[in-house]
């Protein structure tokens, strides 16, 4: 968290950030545009001092800072310092371009060819380089200091490890992406012509944040973007036409819930969703939160006569009476069976037989209850 001086109505005020959304968009969803004071200690920000800067692009930058450690945070002030940003937006970008860079901050290892060598070696794809090995340090060294571009910084040496995308559209709002993150789709947002995609789920706060950078609000359209990756992917493009109708939060959370879901749990889930209606994911997540509510049957393995057997052996246990009366009135086995799942609510759908409880009969059921399964 860093101390922000800015200049109100000629007057220095001081502001803690990052901090919580809610408290910022209050204070200044009116007056986004701050000037940062001279006075700033910020050594980063320090080319910012004395211009106007979105505070809640700030805010999203500070709130990524906040979370690199030590090494992450020296590489990246002399990335800063090399690329020299004009934007906070640009800053993100810099940010995202740390993997083709390394920083050496010791200077017995800059000037000594083994050490540099060894330093650089461990940061460089392996499958395209000699086994360590058979690695003469010392004249490895050499050719590295020969072949990489590096700068010299406040902080260290800072070698390119690999030159940087110069293909940039000025009008994306960049984000923060880590090459092993997993996610499960992404969002395309856009409003006069700036855009930015949004890996989800992520944190509410950080939604928000973006929304009103883009000056948009959670109703908003947005375009789905799959990602091949996620194990549920074939399902979010089953319900495309569901997400891209409904509002922005609810998507989140609904892919927040969908992240924890076991296999068995989504297949029960696509099988809710044959005889369900469902208008938007606020409803689909209600259905992940009464899963228990349903039992999805492997449907080769329980057989009409399998089903009332079991119903009827504990039927004889709790209520002996009873199960006299019923045997006393039914003996087609067929028959009885299609009475209790009438009463159950037992359908077929493609994953298998799915039970329901009474809870979910206020619904609007697509498939016939009573049909011969």
């Amino acid at each position: 968290m860093e101390i922000i001086k800015y200049i109100e109505k000629n007057e220095e005020k001081d502001i803690y950030l990052p901090q919580n959304f809610h408290n910022l968009f209050k204070h200044f969803k009116d007056k986004q545009i701050i000037t940062l004071s001279n006075n700033n200690e910020v050594e980063w920000l320090e080319s910012f001092y004395g211009k106007e800067v979105n505070i809640f692009e700030l805010q999203k930058v500070l709130d990524v800072i906040n979370d690199i450690g030590y090494y992450d945070f020296k590489l990246f002030k002399s990335i800063i310092e090399h690329e020299k940003p004009e934007s906070l937006n640009e800053i993100i970008r810099s940010i995202n371009s740390k993997d083709n860079y390394i920083l050496i901050s010791e200077f017995e290892v800059f000037y000594d060819d083994a050490k540099l060598s060894k330093n650089i070696y461990y940061h460089l794809d392996k499958s395209k380089l000699p086994h360590q090995e058979n690695i003469d340090w010392k004249e490895y060294g050499k050719t590295i200091r020969s072949k990489f571009v590096h700068h010299q910084t406040k902080y260290g040496w800072l070698f390119e490890l690999e030159p940087k995308d110069l293909i940039h559209n000025p009008n994306e709002i960049h984000q923060v992406t880590y090459p092993y993150e997993k996610y499960e789709f992404k969002v395309e947002l856009e409003n006069n012509r700036k855009y930015t995609l949004l890996q989800f789920p992520m944190s509410e706060e950080k939604l928000l944040n973006e929304l009103v950078i883009l000056d948009l609000d959670d109703d908003t359209d947005f375009k789905f973007i799959e990602n091949t990756k996620s194990d549920y992917n074939d399902f979010y493009k089953s319900i495309k036409t569901t997400l891209e109708t409904s509002n922005l939060i609810d998507v989140n959370t609904f892919t927040t819930k969908m992240s924890g879901l076991s296999l068995y749990e989504l297949r029960t889930l696509v099988s809710a969703l044959e005889v369900i209606n469902t208008n938007d994911v606020s409803e689909i997540s209600y259905l992940i939160d009464s899963l228990n509510h349903f039992e999805l049957i492997e449907e080769e393995l329980y057989s009409p006569n399998d089903y009332i057997k079991d119903k009827l052996q504990n039927l004889f246990t709790e209520n002996p009476d009873k199960f006299y009366d019923i045997l006393d009135k039914h003996f087609d086995y067929k028959n009885y069976y299609k009475e209790i799942t009438s009463k159950e609510s037992i359908v077929k759908t493609s994953e298998g037989i799915l039970k329901m409880s009474e809870d979910f009969e206020h619904f609007n059921i697509d498939i016939n209850l009573e049909q011969e399964m």
